[in-house]
């Protein structure tokens, strides 16, 4: 539990240039987790998230703020976040005096993006998002008596700003107060640019009945085997594939079709873990291949890409952040 006074003055230390936890924004009024989910487009021009977070994406809640990708001392963590928190309520107090308030923050969650494929169309995106399923605030019993402040009373003083929450307030005999909201409420976020590398190529790829069960090279190191079924009338053909170059990947076989025109090479931690000069601090990283059919089957194509995705830390836009 932190007191009010030590908080302020570690706000004021603090001051108004860095972020309170490196990497990250720290809201100074919660807001309603539906507004901030993890995975939205967001436009830092506006300060707001400007397009939905897509169906199928990839996202993982974890309890506690310990994944957090941050330099900040992992200790600091939960009272960093309180900060702003204890300044949005002392101020809608009217709090002045040290040693008034202790707050401890309820149900921390981390909601964090856990892939890029499905974000190829989004630049900036709202990564990842620390929420709290309640606030547990006490005013000491001096203060409690001055205020005077029934739950209700003290709830309609704090739901102004708190965008998108509904809040319910409960005051024990003693002072005590337990702040809920009928969602989580968000308490800090990290937006990201990403962007965007592609290496790979095309390649000749031979389907006629001469290159039918024949090993063919194909770019980024892999070779390929046209084999039945191969029914050049639908496009259907089906290759086995594998690479030299990942010595524990016992290789792949996929039937290219209309309804699987790509295959993507879900060992990425192979390409991430091999020599390939162009990795770099790429987050992500796979390979797909496509069929590039041609009227001569024996000219025909294969085109093998991969997309390298490096995550940028950028500024939200918003004006209410530490």
């Amino acid at each position: 539990m932190r007191t009010f006074g030590a908080l302020l003055l570690l706000l004021a230390a603090c001051g108004t240039r860095a972020s309170l936890i490196e990497s990250y924004e720290v809201l100074r009024v919660p807001v309603a987790a539906a507004q901030y989910d993890a995975g939205r487009g967001w436009n830092s021009a506006i300060g707001a998230p400007d397009t939905p977070r897509p169906g199928d994406l990839a996202v993982a809640t974890h309890e506690g703020v310990t994944g957090l990708e941050t330099t900040t001392d992992r200790t600091a963590l939960d009272f960093k976040l309180t900060l702003p928190v204890i300044d949005w309520i002392g101020g809608k107090l009217g709090l002045k005096s040290t040693e008034r308030i202790t707050l401890q923050l309820k149900g921390l969650r981390h909601q964090s993006v856990q892939d890029a494929r499905q974000l190829r169309e989004t630049r900036a995106v709202l990564w990842e998002a620390i929420t709290a399923d309640a606030i547990d605030l006490t005013i000491d019993t001096t203060s409690a008596a001055d205020l005077d402040l029934t739950g209700e009373a003290l709830g309609q003083r704090l739901a102004e700003g708190a965008d998108g929450a509904t809040l319910a307030v409960k005051r024990s005999a003693t002072g005590r107060y337990v702040l809920s909201s009928t969602r989580p409420l968000v308490i800090a976020i990290r937006v990201v640019e990403l962007e965007w590398r592609t290496g790979g190529g095309e390649t000749p790829l031979d389907l006629s009945s001469t290159g039918k069960g024949r090993e063919q090279a194909a770019a980024l190191g892999y070779r390929v085997m046209p084999m039945d079924p191969l029914v050049p009338t639908t496009d259907t053909v089906q290759l086995s594939i594998r690479n030299a170059g990942f010595p524990q990947w016992t290789g792949a076989s996929h039937t290219f079709d209309g309804a699987a025109a790509t295959w993507v090479n879900g060992e990425r931690g192979l390409i991430a873990s091999s020599d390939d000069p162009q990795l770099g601090d790429a987050r992500f990283v796979w390979d797909s291949m496509r069929v590039l059919w041609a009227e001569d089957l024996a000219r025909s194509r294969l085109s093998t890409t991969r997309q390298y995705v490096r995550l940028k830390t950028v500024k939200s836009g918003l004006s209410g952040t530490r």
